[in-house]
């Protein structure tokens, strides 16, 4: 019966162009990998190389099987990974929680280290509302969640601060309030208000304060409306920024709140659950993460 060690010489041969190589490659002495492919080629009764000339070239047979011996050490590998983390007690699947409105480019970076550090633990990504999310966390279906934090006491997870994000005001440019110097409170609640909702829960900062409102459960979708004129908005400034950019939008400066305000960023970890090796990683990483 063929080894292992013999689809991979075989492999490495197809890959390198000549036993020398591949003896060079695998630390091996060269008539140890010519033997090896003889034996293999008994083992098959199949011819796999053309040694008539300098180097080996793999014949019709070779070239079929080669394919098939990458994913049988491609599993292999697979399979020896798993039995590791088994040994690490290493999560098999993590879910994350990521509030819809914040930029993900710093946080890929760190999951893009953990998929290399612990490729066979299956990583679940789920864009929603600080609300959902931190509804998820309760209930343990969500084992790290990315919101922002509310001031009432936390009793069902953990968590730590990381930064702060930036809300500002906007409308149209043909909106009521644009060419106003001086926005007060009572002007706003004058005009429809278009703000975040979702499970009939609004953001603990943007409370609905005018009689007209219209709601939607994510960001982009108030920005959208915005533009269109239909009411002023309270949304992150990084998202606003394309917008204002591109004169769609524009931002107001109301008295009470000319430079906006910062949101508090947190890390929720859900209490009902063991925390492994994987997830252990991602909190140290994400305490230092810059959003």
């Amino acid at each position: 019966m063929y080894s292992f060690e013999q689809l991979k010489i075989f492999v490495s041969v197809c890959e390198t162009g000549s036993f020398s190589a591949t003896a060079r490659r695998l630390g091996k002495v060269q008539s140890g990998i010519s033997q090896s492919i003889a034996n293999l080629e008994i083992e098959l009764n199949q011819l796999l190389f053309d040694r008539s000339g300098l180097k080996p070239v793999p014949t019709e047979a070779g070239n079929y099987l080669l394919p098939v011996a990458r994913s049988i050490l491609q599993q292999k590998n697979y399979f020896d990974q798993k039995v590791e983390a088994l040994e690490n007690k290493q999560e098999n699947q993590l879910v994350i929680g990521i509030e819809e409105s914040l930029p993900l480019t710093s946080l890929t970076r760190i999951l893009q280290n953990t998929a290399e550090k612990y490729p066979t633990t299956n990583l679940e990504l789920i864009s929603a509302t600080s609300a959902n999310i931190e509804t998820m966390v309760k209930q343990g279906e969500v084992q790290l969640g990315i919101i922002y934090l509310t001031p009432e006491f936390k009793i069902d997870y953990d968590f730590f601060v990381l930064e702060h994000n930036r809300f500002i005001t906007v409308a149209a440019p043909d909106h009521i309030l644009a060419n106003q110097e001086k926005i007060t409170a009572q002007m706003l609640k004058e005009q429809r208000q278009l703000l975040l909702r979702s499970n009939r829960q609004e953001l603990w900062f943007n409370p609905q304060i005018c009689p007209q409102a219209w709601f939607a459960n994510n960001h982009g979708t108030l920005l959208e409306l915005a533009c269109l004129n239909i009411g002023w908005a309270f949304v992150p400034a990084a998202l606003a920024a394309p917008y204002i950019d591109a004169g769609r939008l524009i931002e107001l400066r109301p008295e009470f709140e000319k430079s906006g305000l910062l949101a508090e960023m947190a890390a929720i970890v859900s209490r009902r659950i063991k925390r492994g090796p994987v997830l252990e990683n991602l909190l140290t990483r994400i305490k230092g993460l810059k959003l």
